[in-house]
């Protein structure tokens, strides 16, 4: 029997699809995933010390990569075309802008409990490993589906985007390579979150870019939180420029008293566990 709620059609997109990094490049040069739990501040810490590792790795071998030497794949221009065209047709569709993929938890529960609702997925994660106690970025989506309160899911992938069993046996999930075949179809509200964890700092100006166009062509637009609309490049740029001569006394054990720097210990712990540092160094 056919339900009699009413659908609501969900396109949502984390903007770490984007991002022209292969699964092992993210893997050996982007930040572990739990990072997104970190402070902001932090997290930025960690993004600098990953840039300026990257820059010591470049000096020993020239064929590695450089963080900078990411950006975006073509699909970026095909959303901001598509969200053009959108705005032309319904400029009053509602549009959220989050830090976080677990803001869409909130939201849904919060405004569409009572309906059917289906959400497209554009991540290079599908979200749907197994729920725990805590509600995350990762399981949000599994979530909502256990709950019954999403019925129906398409995931939009990357070619190299992780595959497990987590989702085998689910039904209504539908998966697909084809970023254009959401570029043709109706949605209610649309949601996007920058994901600072999975998504390089210097890539920002794209997606303020990408904010600055919502802004200006949709009259229904919620950031829900004002730091997705800043450069984190340009507030690291300093202490990535600064730190490559620090890692490299942090490496050989040249830093000095650790008595004299109460935070030493944490600050070396992060170096360690982001491959800045190698504890026989210490």
């Amino acid at each position: 029997m056919e339900s009699s709620k009413k659908k609501i059609r969900i396109l949502s997109i984390d903007w770490d699809y984007f991002i022209n990094a292969t699964m092992d490049e993210k893997v050996d040069m982007f930040p572990d995933a739990g990072t997104e739990r970190f402070s902001i501040d932090l997290s930025n810490f960690i993004w600098a010390s990953r840039y300026s590792n990257a820059i010591l790795h470049k000096k020993r071998d020239s064929k590695n990569k450089l963080l900078t030497d990411f950006s975006v794949i073509s699909d970026y221009q095909k959303l901001r075309k598509f969200l053009r065209n959108l705005s032309f047709k319904n400029p009053y569709t509602p549009i959220i802008i989050a830090e976080s993929h677990y803001v869409m938890y909130p939201l849904v529960h919060e405004n569409f409990e009572e309906n059917d609702v289906e959400i497209v997925n554009v991540d290079f994660h599908h979200d749907l490993y197994k729920s725990t106690t805590e509600v995350n970025c990762g399981n949000w989506l599994s979530t909502l589906k256990e709950e019954g309160i999403v019925t129906k899911i398409t995931w939009i992938k990357r070619e190299d985007s992780d595959i497990n069993d987590e989702y085998d046996n689910k039904t209504d999930v539908f998966i697909s390579d084809s970023f254009d075949s959401i570029l043709y179809e109706d949605y209610d509200i649309i949601f996007i979150c920058r994901s600072n964890a999975w998504s390089p700092p210097h890539i920002d100006k794209k997606f303020i870019s990408l904010i600055t166009l919502i802004e200006k062509y949709f009259h229904c637009c919620k950031c829900e939180d004002k730091r997705v609309k800043k450069d984190r490049y340009k507030q690291i740029k300093v202490q990535i420029e600064s730190e490559v001569d620090v890692m490299k006394e942090f490496m050989f054990g040249l830093l000095g008293n650790e008595s004299c720097k109460p935070e030493l210990d944490k600050i070396k712990y992060i170096l360690q566990r982001e491959g800045i540092q190698d504890d026989k160094t210490t």
